[in-house]
């Protein structure tokens, strides 16, 4: 079987895991926790970082910051995992949903600016599939209407807009190291802090609402309650593994973009006419290749399809069903909403095997019985 996905397995986590299990610093903000918010702000331009359990503890941290409540409304696009809703929906907040291109499967920002009330506090937009959305439009409705970007760069870590990192172009931007992603601890993530001001006060919600960096700092003789807040520090141990990956960044992404570009170029040659589109470069800046999808016109084509290619020994997988037709996220829709062009996406993107260890042979067969099929 040819996997849709495996995580990368750099020698030198073993070595950090193991020294980190000797000097019994298990819990976080130690050694290599330390080590993977430098790494990450030196690799980002030198944007402040906490790395966090997952990216949904990241970006349950970023909504708190920006103090949105009960009352005030989070526009979110439909085409994403639970976790960007339940940010919202955990601080009393509610979502709106904003729809998404299907040439890029990103939030439209020609449809965005029509989802905005006297109640939108912020926008979280969904860099999918490691391909930043078209920031300066959005970036533009935000100032004009006073609203704050949060960044879902779940899947866009090294990505770039415009020679712009991937979560340092919002308020606040949310990466995530789980197993799925190009680098990974296994669960973890971190948050970008682009406003100064925040910094203090992420410091103290993260750390269970107390002032621990402070007293850390040897600013104040003890460390107390000092506001509402989380434990969202992981442990020190996965930092390890996680530290061990980010030496190996260039490696890793350099193997993944040679697999998606193979891909890229083959779409391009073929033309198929059963698809509407595909995963792609950017115009904007650099992608990560995380994802490489295909959008087919039609349902029954992208099953059979998926079914063929499991027949034949390869995994490929769909991914997110929209949030407005899940069985919670229906819910949320409003009346002059319409998302129909979005109902079936959960059946019509196919998600093929792109990962740094997938070897190039394997990825010539999934190319060869697409072909097959295809024809």
């Amino acid at each position: 079987m040819i996997k849709f996905h495996q995580p990368y397995k750099p020698e030198k986590s073993l070595k950090y895991i193991e020294k980190n299990l000797r000097a019994l610093e298990l819990s976080g903000d130690n050694f290599f926790t330390n080590k993977c918010e430098s790494f990450i702000s030196d690799y980002i331009n030198g944007k402040k970082v906490l790395m966090t359990t997952s990216c949904t503890h990241a970006l349950e941290l970023a909504i708190r910051l920006l103090d949105i409540k009960n009352g005030d409304e989070v526009i979110i696009p439909s085409f994403t995992y639970p976790s960007t809703a339940n940010a919202v929906l955990l601080a009393g907040a509610k979502v709106v949903y904003a729809r998404v291109n299907l040439d890029t499967m990103l939030i439209d920002p020609d449809l965005l600016e029509e989802q905005i009330t006297n109640k939108t506090k912020a926008i979280i937009v969904v860099h999918y599939g490691g391909r930043c959305c078209d920031m300066n439009p959005i970036l533009s409705i935000a100032s004009k209407y006073n609203i704050d970007i949060i960044e879902d760069a779940a899947q866009a870590f090294g990505s770039t807009y415009n020679g712009k990192f991937a979560g340092t172009l919002g308020t606040l931007g949310c990466f995530s190291f789980h197993q799925t992603k190009n680098i990974t601890s296994g669960e973890g993530g971190a948050l970008i802090i682009n406003d100064e001001n925040l910094i203090k006060r992420a410091e103290i919600i993260r750390q269970k609402g107390t002032n621990q960096e402070a007293f850390k700092s040897g600013l104040v003789p003890r460390y107390e309650w000092v506001d509402i807040g989380s434990s969202y520090s992981p442990s020190d141990l996965l930092m390890a593994l996680l530290y061990g990956q980010l030496q190996q960044l260039e490696k890793i992404q350099n193997l993944q973009m040679s697999l998606f570009k193979t891909y890229v170029d083959f779409f391009k040659k073929h033309n198929f006419d059963s698809l509407e589109s595909f995963s792609n470069f950017s115009s904007y800046g650099q992608v990560n290749g995380h994802i490489f999808y295909l959008l087919f016109k039609d349902a029954a084509t992208a099953t059979a399809y998926k079914s063929y290619m499991r027949e034949n020994n390869i995994q490929v997988v769909t991914h997110f069903v929209p949030l407005h037709i899940s069985k919670k996220g229906s819910s949320y829709l409003r009346p002059q909403d319409d998302f129909t062009p979005e109902d079936d996406l959960s059946i019509r993107l196919i998600r093929l095997p792109i990962y740094a260890g997938l070897m190039p042979s394997d990825q010539k067969i999934v190319l060869e019985k697409t072909l097959t099929f295809m024809r």
